[in-house]
Formats: C-alpha cells, sequence, structure tokens
C-alpha cells in the first residue's frame, strides 16, 4: 500500500532521520491542545514506532500508525489510521507543520489514505474524533465527505480533566458518492415555489456540520418561517424558494419581505446543500433573488453574519454588499443597493 502518492503528495513512514522534525512540531502549545494529551512525545517512544514501522513495511492492525506526509522533498506533517484488530472499521487523523496550514495538504493526505484502505485493507467504515470547538480540522474531515455523527459528552481524560468528544465518520461508500458529486458549474439554477407535498424533501438540504454555526438547519429555518420574529417592531413576512441545480435540489433561500423600518427586503437564510458547495450555486441565487427584487422596485437586500473561521463574509463582499455599520441580533449588518 505504501507509498501512496496524490495530485502533490506522498504518503510514507517516517525514517528514523526525521524523528526530530515529527517531535518539534508535535511539541508545539498549538498542536498540544487539540491533542488526547498536552504533554509532547517523548523521543525514545517516537524512534521505537519508526522503527517497528519501518521493519513492518505497513500499516500494524491495532495500532495508529502516523506516516509522513512529503510535499516537494519536505516532511510537512502526518497522516495516520488505526486499523481495528477485527477488521472493516479505521480511526483516521492528521497533523501538520504550522508554516504548511491552509494549503489543503491535510485533506489531501487523509483522502489518499482513505482511499488507499479501501482499496488494500477493504475498510468499511472510517471514524474521526476531535475536540468540538476544533473547526480547522471538522473542515479537513467534511472536505473529504465525512460527517458529523454524535457529540460524546465526558469521552476522554486530558490530563485529569474529562472532555467533550466530536465524532465524524463514513463508510466506504459514502467516500465514492462523495468523490461521484457533481463537482462544475450547474448549465441551470432556477429559484422554484416548494410545495408543501416536497417540504420534506427540501427539509433533507444539509451544510457541514462546521457551517451550522453561521447557516441554520432546514428544521430551524422551518421553524422561524412557521413563527416570523419580529425586528425594530415589525413582523418579517417570510419569502421560501428552493434552489434547482440541472434539475437536482440543491439549496435554499428564505427572504423577510420586511426589514424593520428599513426600505428593503431582508436575506434571512441561504444553504447551500454540502454536496453541491464550491460550484457557483449560491451567487447564481442571488442573482436570481436581486432580479425579483428590482422586478418588485425594491431599492435594496439586506443581510447580517456571523463572525469566524468559515464565515459567509467574504461570498457576501463579493457580491457587492457593503456594511451599514448597524447590529442585527449581534450580527454585522449589509447592505446591497440595486439603485
Amino acid at each position: 500500500m505504501l507509498p501512496i502518492d496524490t495530485d502533490r503528495l506522498t504518503i510514507r513512514p517516517f525514517r528514523a532521520d526525521e524523528v526530530d522534525t515529527f517531535l518539534d512540531y508535535h511539541s508545539s502549545p498549538e498542536l498540544l491542545q487539540w491533542m488526547a494529551s498536552g504533554v509532547p512525545p517523548e523521543r525514545a517512544r517516537v524512534a521505537a514506532w519508526v522503527d517497528r514501522l519501518i521493519d513492518a513495511g505497513g500499516l500494524i492492525a491495532g495500532e495508529f500508525c502516523n506516516l509522513a506526509i512529503e510535499y516537494d522533498g519536505e516532511v510537512v506533517g502526518d497522516v495516520g489510521a488505526e486499523i481495528r484488530a477485527n477488521g472493516g472499521i479505521a480511526e483516521i487523523g492528521y497533523s501538520l507543520r504550522p508554516q504548511f496550514r491552509g494549503q489543503g495538504f491535510a485533506g489531501e493526505a487523509a483522502g489518499g489514505l482513505v482511499d488507499a484502505l479501501i482499496a488494500h485493507h477493504g475498510i468499511h467504515r472510517f471514524e474521526a474524533s476531535l475536540a468540538p470547538d476544533n473547526v480547522a480540522s471538522m473542515r479537513v474531515l467534511e472536505s473529504i465527505g465525512m460527517q458529523f455523527e454524535v457529540l460524546a459528552r465526558d469521552a476522554f481524560n486530558y490530563d485529569g480533566a474529562w472532555e467533550d468528544d466530536l465524532r465524524y465518520a463514513m463508510t466506504a461508500n459514502d467516500r465514492q458518492a462523495w468523490i461521484d458529486r457533481p463537482r462544475g458549474r450547474p448549465s441551470s439554477v432556477e429559484l422554484v415555489e416548494i410545495e408543501p407535498e416536497e417540504a420534506y424533501l427540501w427539509g433533507r438540504l444539509a451544510t457541514h456540520y462546521s457551517e451550522q454555526r453561521f447557516v441554520a438547519t432546514m428544521a430551524l429555518t422551518f421553524r422561524d418561517a412557521l413563527f416570523p420574529e419580529t425586528f425594530e417592531d415589525v413582523p418579517a413576512i417570510p419569502w421560501m424558494r428552493g434552489i434547482l441545480a440541472d434539475g437536482e435540489r440543491a439549496g435554499f433561500v428564505m427572504l423577510s419581505l420586511t426589514h424593520g423600518h428599513s426600505e428593503g427586503w431582508y436575506l434571512w437564510r441561504l444553504l447551500v446543500d454540502r454536496a453541491h458547495q464550491r460550484r457557483g450555486i449560491g451567487a447564481r441565487a442571488i442573482e436570481l433573488v436581486v432580479e425579483e427584487l428590482r422586478r418588485n422596485a425594491i431599492p435594496r437586500l439586506f443581510t447580517s453574519y456571523e463572525d469566524g473561521l468559515g464565515t459567509p463574509l467574504p461570498f457576501y463582499l463579493g457580491l457587492g454588499f457593503t456594511p451599514t455599520g448597524r447590529i442585527i441580533d449581534d450580527e454585522p449588518e449589509l447592505v446591497l443597493e440595486l439603485a
């Protein structure tokens, strides 16, 4: 199975002369905060498992085996797996040296390892666990098709303190479906009315778990449409449309036809399903919304956003929205002028 080559990377066993590199970045406080212990690994222990893995020539069942991620001749981090002793299930993990983060290396390496484990070890199910606030790691797992399964409370002991554990998983079939999902820009995007008998189908749309800080679930959206909130003592009036991409349910948009005493509509919800993201669907949906506003002589479109890793702010700024300086329910407000 080893080495594993991806578009940019080679995944292979560490060499003996790379132990110090591994120890250096695995001893950094930035990385240790996400590990199972805040205590740096011991050199003798790391050197011993590097030797054992070299001798084995591959992964050792029942043990978590870290493999080097090599890019352009340099170790940029590690990715690893533990194949359960009875086979069929593997837990994966990864870490990168700080200077190589943000380039997609972790997702590329994890995906390559998963594909190799399916092909060479017949792995059926993949699992991963992480701290509930490790958003960067969530995004890595989501990028290869894994989904949130459960938050296990007080599931492990971190140097004397019990901590919660966030758990992701996918099957080999899930991985193949993720690889086979449509990637390119759709030839058609349209907004359609949601018929009552199809509401449950639209309700199946879902973002990644890491995005739920910014995008409400469909269940919450339907609840809010049924029991509209008020802003500046003016009740919200929901306007809902499903988003079809090449005839397939790909997203959902909901506006309020009021926004307090402001003259304009409010972009209340925009959700693009996890399997259809990065296809330009959200931007095209906003263009269609703007066309609807112009047909109704509405002069502006408002929205608001929550800040943090993965915030939709760059998306809205790229569409021409600008900050108003107001705060709406603890969220900065944006406006798109249509005059």
